[in-house]
């Protein structure tokens, strides 16, 4: 029923705004906006970017958004899948530079790490600073839990090194 009364309110908006007033209204309103403008708060895109990643990401929610039921686990691999290839084709639309740009500032801990410079007031380019040490750290870490020719307590020892190169190489940043 909520399905129904969300194209109902679209149809009748229809009626009474021109096409191009009904994509200005369901730029700035629509439920994909909103979680488009949140998903992208650490991108900052241009009007155009946004534009194009809206349209992407509404043929996608047009398709994959089951806000009113249950998923069966089929239907989660399919929106999975859906969604890994959303992503390539958004990155292709912006192009190698930008889409990886918008490909880390759509990770969520991204996001968080951005939010948390901007509350600190540090200069903008702090967060990717940040990024990279993460990485680096979470990269080095999975090598040595996979590395099976280390002892139990080699391993612990060298994560605790690993931790304290971290504390040491984010403290200066933040």
């Amino acid at each position: 029923k909520l399905r129904d009364l969300d194209k109902a309110h679209q149809d009748a908006l229809g009626q009474v705004l021109s096409p191009a007033e009904l994509e200005a209204y369901n730029l700035r309103n629509s439920d994909t906006a909103r979680q488009l403008r949140g998903n992208l708060a650490a991108f900052d895109p241009t009007e155009q970017e946004f534009k194009t990643l809206f349209k992407l990401q509404a043929e996608f929610d047009a398709r994959y958004s089951n806000l009113y039921g249950v998923s069966s686990p089929d239907e989660q691999r399919q929106r999975m899948e859906a969604q890994r290839q959303l992503t390539e084709q958004m990155k292709a639309a912006l192009g190698p530079v930008r889409g990886e740009e918008y490909e880390r500032a759509s990770d969520y801990s991204y996001r968080q790490t951005s939010q948390l410079v901007a509350r600190l007031e540090l200069p903008a380019e702090t967060t990717a600073r940040v990024w990279e040490v993460k990485k680096d750290i979470e990269q080095r870490s999975m090598s040595l839990y996979r590395d099976q020719s280390l002892a139990a307590d080699e391993r612990r020892t060298r994560l605790a090194a690993l931790a304290e190169e971290s504390t040491a190489r984010l403290s200066p940043l933040l």
